[in-house]
């Protein structure tokens, strides 16, 4: 089945997921992706953006599995994002920051609740006390 799903997929989201050591972790980004098109019809984009994101998720931590990830581990993938005051004025970073944050805030409840319909899945333990930033513009 694995197979399957690997030959289903579009060529670039394929060669990333062969990069993935861990075949428990592309079972469940494949199985994610699958999901997200009967639940809000991604389009192909969405889905290549996700899959990177959850890819540099699992490189940053040496391919963890994602069901053992902690709250420090996603704090810590997060912060990398974090540019200082001279390099980014504007703050800019913040809206990949709460991008990142809220794709994984929504694949972390798949994660942990995928039987439950996607409004009423609650927020795991692990992604709580986590916020999105707010952005002081400044000009």
């Amino acid at each position: 089945m694995e197979d399957q799903l690997i030959f289903d997929t579009p060529p670039f989201i394929q060669k990333k997921l062969l990069l993935i050591s861990n075949k428990n972790n592309v079972s469940r980004i494949q199985e994610y992706i699958n999901s997200l098109k009967s639940e809000v019809n991604p389009s192909y984009l969405h889905i290549k953006n996700i899959v990177e994101l959850l890819y540099r998720l699992l490189k940053f931590h040496n391919e963890k599995d994602f069901e053992n990830m902690t709250r420090e581990d996603i704090l810590s993938f997060l912060d990398y994002f974090r540019k200082s005051e001279i390099k980014d004025p504007q703050h800019k970073w913040i809206g990949t920051y709460n991008l990142f944050f809220q794709n994984l805030l929504r694949f972390f409840k798949w994660v942990y609740y995928p039987h439950i319909e996607p409004k009423k899945r609650l927020k795991p333990k692990m992604m709580e006390n986590i916020i999105q930033l707010k952005r002081s513009r400044k000009n």
